[in-house]
């Protein structure tokens, strides 16, 4: 997300006059953008993989048309964010120049609220299922509208106040976005965002210790870590006013595709690839994971727990017989001790 805060009056148009505004469409922008749009066409590939074989059971637990829409909401993210960070050019006549719908609606709204919250969603689920011991039905969708519900009334307000408009550069008609009231805005998305990710950290926290064929507690983990290292790197960025530059815009857009590309993958690629290459015997081995019985893994877990006790009694054995040798050596020192105290009381 790019921010630029100027605060003008709005009947004043705001003139860029920092030449690298004019120089877009640099090298560095055109293989930023062929190397996302390499990305993204292979994110559509896996996601027109999945939808082939949504009734593939591995594929199926994925809950697919969750996954469709997540997916289809990052690749808006990365569409809006390659528009926002000012890696085209934005005419004031074409439709670059309408500010709200990139920056809000496509950006925050139908972008990462939608891309983030269908992978809640799924989440939720899966703790209705396993931990409410409760069916899913298509009611849940009603909450997947709850959850982008802030998100919405964000944009409506700030499209009906137009807290951001487009100012056109010096001696063309070219231009971009500025906020027109401060820094309160741009801070109401980073605020968004991350409510919104620490929502999915806390159903991914409470699935942590489900069956493994459902379990992306890990990798939503991995995720977060990553994800909190480049919106770090993001507010380095927006913070130092880097993103005018060219380096600063790209590594702004490398850090937003990098999550939407980690999260898809993370979760699909094992999958996708044994669908195309090793699709009976993925399935068979799929099957006998999910078909073992409660008491075969409580078993597996009381033999893990007995080997660790079975361990702990060895160690504490070993303390116990290194804490009487020690013992016994202290004793043979008193006594020592006191012969020679008695032999010079005797002389």
């Amino acid at each position: 997300m790019e921010f630029v805060l100027r605060k003008e009056s709005p009947s004043t148009p705001l003139l860029a006059k920092d030449p690298d505004d004019l120089e877009h469409l640099r090298p560095l922008d055109k293989v930023t953008v062929a190397v996302i749009g390499v990305g993204g066409l292979l994110m559509l590939t896996g996601n027109i993989i999945i939808w082939r074989n949504r009734n593939y059971r591995p594929i199926k637990t994925k809950s697919v048309p969750l996954t469709l829409l997540s997916s289809a909401g990052g690749l808006i993210w990365i569409v809006a964010a390659l528009v926002v960070n000012h890696h085209f050019r934005r005419n004031e006549k074409s439709l670059l120049a309408n500010c709200s719908l990139w920056t809000f609606w496509l950006q925050a709204c139908f972008g990462f609220s939608l891309w983030l919250n269908c992978l809640t969603l799924h989440l939720i689920r899966l703790c209705r299922i396993f931990l409410c011991k409760r069916g899913t039905d298509n009611f849940d969708y009603l909450i997947l509208l709850l959850l982008l519900s802030p998100a919405v009334v964000f944009c409506i307000v700030a499209t009906i106040l137009k807290e951001i408009r487009f100012n056109k550069f010096e001696g063309g008609s070219d231009g971009n976005c500025r906020f027109e009231h401060g820094i309160h805005w741009a801070l109401g998305l980073i605020v968004l965002l991350a409510f919104y990710f620490i929502v999915l950290l806390y159903f991914s926290f409470r699935l942590r210790h489900i069956m493994s064929p459902f379990n992306e507690f890990r990798l939503i983990r991995r995720g977060g870590i990553l994800s909190l290292f480049l919106f770090l790197l993001s507010l380095v960025t927006l913070s130092t006013h880097a993103y005018r530059k060219a380096v600063g815009r790209c590594l702004l857009s490398f850090a937003i595709t990098s999550a939407i590309f980690y999260y898809f993958w993370a979760r699909n690629f094992y999958v996708i690839y044994n669908v195309l290459f090793y699709k009976d015997e993925y399935l068979q081995r799929f099957n006998a994971e999910f078909n073992r019985s409660p008491s075969q893994q409580d078993s597996e877990n009381r033999s893990r727990s007995v080997q660790k006790l079975e361990e702990l009694y060895v160690e504490l054995q070993e303390e116990i017989k290194a804490s009487k040798e020690s013992i016994q050596q202290l004793e043979i020192e008193i006594r020592l001790l006191e012969l020679n105290q008695a032999r010079t009381t005797n002389n």
